[in-house]
């Protein structure tokens, strides 16, 4: 069935994948060509300037345009013989196997807790969720048979018609059917065991590795493990984002850096301070010796390099700990009566 009129894309002399302006463009150079005003009444003119307008109005409206370049819905005009040839070679054209396409099924998101020391060496871990999986007895379609029944939205023909008289001139839009998605049929979702939808909820284990340096800046996306969606729809996935427990005396530092530092506090006395001394140093791998330079100041910071964390996806860039100082001023009432007067004396030599 071929449109009796030419082409609107062929008519304004434009593509069918002209953009807006496009269309717009071409309209008006040939309106201005073809205008009345301007052609004194020839009436082969006036007939293109009539059949220029008509196809911008329809292709510069986006709606009419996608019905026009629909091959079942656009602007199409036939005769009456033609409408009910349509009728019959659709119905033939629709009457296949049904084969119900499922929507995609939701991701899940959960959230994993894990320490620093299994940030630092990575770690397997076992996850136990709930999750929509394809019902078995049915194998996802939602029914035990392959018994179909007539659409009762189109009648079995797999498309909708709609007529529209103009004159002498009869215009038919076809849609395909939305609920049957053309086939003319459907099935009978009578599986019991999910009660038509193809799915039913499991408890699901999962074994994860996680690799050292992650952070809760990562996320892992678990392909195809989230919710399996109705009537064997594709699965959404599974994903994990991470919440890192407080560590009992290291502070993590996540800056732009490529790797991510850690700090700690370390409690040194006057003396300690003042004449310089080497104390132990706590850090995730094992305890390591600092040596403190005499005269060191409450809140000076020393570096224990390559004792922090390692980078996400390159355990070999290592980052370091930082050790702040915290110099311990005594309180009175906590000193003997030897420091007390001890420290007396430093006062008098002004110190």
């Amino acid at each position: 069935m071929a449109r009796s009129k030419r082409d609107y894309y062929e008519v304004l002399g434009v593509t069918k994948t002209a953009t807006d302006d496009e269309i717009k463009t071409a309209y008006r150079k040939l309106a201005v060509k073809y205008h009345p005003d301007k052609t004194n009444g020839d009436k082969e003119s006036e007939e293109k300037f009539r059949e220029v307008t008509e196809a911008y109005e329809t292709l510069a409206d986006s709606q009419k345009r996608s019905q026009y370049d629909s091959p079942f819905q656009g602007g199409s005009f036939f005769n009456l013989g033609d409408i009910f040839n349509a009728h019959s070679a659709f119905s033939g054209m629709y009457q296949q196997t049904v084969n119900i396409r499922g929507s995609r099924g939701q991701d899940i998101v959960i959230l994993l807790e894990l320490t620093l020391n299994e940030v630092l060496t990575g770690v397997q871990k076992t996850i136990r969720y709930k999750r929509y999986e394809k019902c078995e007895p049915c194998s996802g379609r939602g029914s035990t048979d392959d018994k179909v029944g007539q659409c009762t939205k189109c009648g079995g023909t797999g498309h909708i018609n709609e007529v529209k008289t103009f004159g002498n001139m009869i215009m038919q839009n076809i849609a395909i059917c939305d609920k049957c998605k053309g086939k003319g049929s459907t099935l009978n979702f009578n599986c019991k065991n999910c009660l038509g939808t193809g799915r039913i909820l499991k408890d699901t284990i999962l074994p994860l590795s996680i690799i050292p340096g992650v952070s809760e800046r990562e996320e892992i996306a678990v392909r195809n493990n989230g919710h399996c969606g109705e009537h064997n729809g594709v699965p959404g996935n599974l994903v994990v984002r991470f919440k890192i427990k407080q560590h009992e005396f290291l502070t993590r530092i996540l800056t732009a850096r490529v790797a991510s530092d850690v700090s700690c506090d370390i409690h040194l006395s006057i003396s300690q301070a003042v004449l310089g001394c080497k104390i132990t140093v706590r850090t995730l791998q094992k305890d390591t010796e600092l040596t403190i330079n005499a005269g060191t100041k409450h809140g000076d910071k020393y570096i224990v390099a390559k004792y922090g964390l390692p980078m996400y996806n390159n355990k070999d860039a290592i980052g370091d700990q930082i050790v702040n100082v915290i110099i311990d001023i005594p309180r009175p009432n906590d000193l003997t009566e030897e420091q007390w007067k001890l420290f007396d004396k430093l006062k008098g030599l002004g110190l």
